[in-house]
């Protein structure tokens, strides 16, 4: 499922009813993994055909709805990554063009005042 634009690939508003109930990816993985055990369990007690299909259904639902939240939360977290990435790059440069600028003005002072100032 990778594709240019992930993005466009979520449906925002499945996924702002899971953050509207504070609802994260991996609490609705582990409902799934329930209800696949309850669907086991069902089977294996031979429930009727359709308490089966009910839950085989809300798990289909379930998975459906919660590659949404997964690719919302992965989004976030890969824009949080390029945010700092970015920031630590702008702090580099500023802090290369600070050093440059004080490379200057101890140059302007050395050919001033002489070679009385050291760097060390």
């Amino acid at each position: 499922m990778s594709t240019s634009n992930p993005s466009s690939l979520i449906d925002h508003q499945i996924v702002s009813q899971f953050i509207s109930h504070n609802i994260s990816y991996t609490q609705v993985s582990a409902a799934i993994r329930d209800g696949e055990i309850r669907l086991a369990e069902k089977i294996r007690s031979g429930s009727p055909p359709s308490e089966i299909t009910a839950l085989t259904e809300k798990i289909r639902v379930n998975k459906e709805r919660g590659e949404h939240l997964r690719l919302y939360e992965e989004q976030l977290r890969r824009e949080e990554r390029e945010r700092r990435e970015r920031e630590r790059e702008f702090k580099e440069r500023e802090t290369v063009e600070i050093q440059k600028q004080l490379e200057r003005e101890l140059r302007f002072f050395q050919e001033v005042n002489g070679p009385k100032l050291k760097v060390e």
